[in-house]
């Protein structure tokens, strides 16, 4: 029997509005293309919000951001 492959998770973390409801808007962007969150959390930083999220496709995940208007944490 082959041994199961475990399952690659990518890191992608992008900056969100400190605002209600960002995360939310973010959240139902990457649903409707059909990103996989895999585990993740979301915080702020000297007021700003940032997200970091574990995805399977993180490319996937990555096209959606223009959508969001966030750009990508660096």
């Amino acid at each position: 029997m082959i041994p199961a492959v475990p399952k690659m998770f990518r890191d992608l973390a992008f900056r969100l509005e400190n605002r209600p409801g960002a995360l939310a808007s973010a959240g139902e962007a990457l649903g409707k293309a059909g990103v996989s969150l895999e585990g993740g959390g979301a915080f702020t930083i000297d007021g700003r919000g940032i997200a970091h999220f574990l995805l399977a496709d993180a490319e996937a995940g990555r096209a959606v951001l223009p959508l969001l208007d966030a750009a990508l944490a660096r």
